[in-house]
């Protein structure tokens, strides 16, 4: 089945199983791997970091290799050496059981694994064996205290960065809380709301997904969704055509974006790839999206990150309010009225910074390919870029050079996905080709 849709200047052919809702469409559909390919050429030496506060993650899968951020200033030793009141905290740190296993024992977690596994696979790129974007994960409880603790956590190591210039805490740029608190109002809960002022003023911008519930939450209320602090970003959740899922929130006040969470395809806490949905998938396009935009090599907007952390963190969350791609389902429902659109938010800053050449560099390659995941078994996602509308031929060959699977392709201008089913092939190594009549490009794929 070939899904067409329009968004901004980007047109998108995805060829897919009918059922099939994977994450790379969403991740299309945000416009992220086009400027996170761009990347691999344009790699910034001062790393950032994503908080994640959930339950948990099993950070022994295979997909999450030199994923994450860890504390150089702490050893396991069973002593507190950077002297921040918290013992080995490599890692993290994990508030629901009073300790540094943010693994739980290796069991890692349903919902945080999943949530960890979108954003890493948004901010891959494929030419480096690790992330630009590092993640640094957070274990919170049920408590309304273990909430605030974790994020005052989060604060400490971002203002001892500021403060050390680099030399400790961590470079925190974005957190993703994937879950929040039904039926309660910002008012009552002042000492909450303030944190996230605290995190803003050292550059911290906080995403936060809505309930999974059809109902406005202006009026019926949500936390920390309504919190007032500028710093925060809180989003729901929209199908693939960008049309909001019914059953997730919204508020014209107090819901400022949605992003396309729903049934994404990625990395699951057993370890295979799987549907993982509703608002708790939407909010970790947002936080992949800012750790995107943290990372575009504008010496200016950089300097600023680090002088006007504060101001910078507010003109980043403009950018993604202001260049959404606009639907009608979220019209009078979200502050922005619209679905996350990366691309242009990327665009708004490099016009401010006056660098329209390295907008242009974004989009003036032709045929990119990308290939994900690699090694796979049941189906792969073919990423490819084109300057103007042509047939393509995509073609698979073993390793005697024989055709096993080849189809022509109507490429239209812009970024698009292609998903081939594998799972015909058997187990080794073949060939995967891009050809037409001006270039052809060839991949590896190995089939497990």
């Amino acid at each position: 089945m070939i899904k067409l849709f329009y968004l901004g200047l980007v047109y998108g052919v995805f060829i897919l199983p009918i059922t099939a809702q994977d994450i790379s469409l969403r991740s299309e559909i945000a416009n992220v791997h086009k400027v996170l390919n761009f990347h691999s050429n344009y790699i910034n030496e001062n790393e950032k970091v994503i908080a994640v506060i959930d339950g948990g993650v099993k950070a022994d899968l295979s997909n999450f290799h030199d994923s994450f951020w860890a504390n150089e200033n702490e050893t396991s030793n069973g002593k507190d050496d950077d002297h921040n009141g918290y013992i080995d905290d490599i890692w993290g740190w994990n508030f629901a059981e009073g300790n540094n296993d943010v693994s739980r024992n290796d069991v890692g977690d349903w919902h945080g694994t999943p949530v960890n596994s979108i954003i890493n696979s948004l901010l891959k790129i494929d030419s480096y064996d690790s992330n630009p974007v590092k993640l640094l994960n957070v274990v919170k409880g049920a408590s309304i205290e273990s909430i605030q603790q974790s994020l005052i956590y989060i604060y400490q190591l971002k203002k001892l960065y500021n403060q050390s210039n680099g030399a400790k805490g961590a470079n925190i740029i974005a957190i993703n809380c994937s879950w929040g608190k039904e039926y309660l109002f910002a008012e009552d809960y002042p000492e909450w709301c303030a944190i996230y002022d605290s995190l803003g003023n050292e550059g911290v911008l906080v995403v936060s997904s809505v309930s999974n519930n059809h109902e406005n939450i202006d009026f019926v209320g949500d936390m920390p969704s309504t919190c007032e602090s500028d710093f925060l970003i809180t989003v729901t959740n929209s199908f693939e055509d960008g049309t909001k899922v019914f059953d997730a929130a919204y508020g014209l006040e107090n819901v400022d974006i949605s992003a396309t969470g729903q049934n994404s395809y990625t990395m699951l806490n057993t370890g295979i790839y799987g549907y993982f949905g509703g608002t708790s998938a939407a909010a970790p396009y947002v936080s992949a999206s800012i750790g995107l935009i943290y990372s575009l090599p504008i010496k200016e907007f950089q300097l600023d990150l680090t002088e006007k952390p504060k101001e910078t963190a507010l003109f980043v969350k403009k950018a993604l309010i202001e260049s959404v791609y606009k639907h009608k389902s979220l019209e009078e429902k979200t502050v922005s009225g619209g679905l996350l659109n990366t691309f242009n938010a990327v665009k708004l800053i490099c016009d401010y910074y006056n660098k329209p050449h390295l907008y242009n560099d974004i989009f003036k390659s032709s045929n990119l390919l990308s290939l994900y995941p690699n090694p796979a078994s049941d189906k792969i996602r073919l990423t490819l870029e084109s300057n103007i509308s042509k047939l393509m031929k995509v073609q698979i060959l073993n390793f005697n050079g024989q055709f096993v699977i080849e189809m022509n392709v109507n490429v239209k201008k812009g970024v698009q996905n292609i998903e081939l089913e594998i799972n015909s092939l058997n187990t080794g190594i073949y060939f995967l080709t891009l050809e037409n009549t001006e270039k052809r490009k060839m991949l590896k794929l190995v089939v497990k």
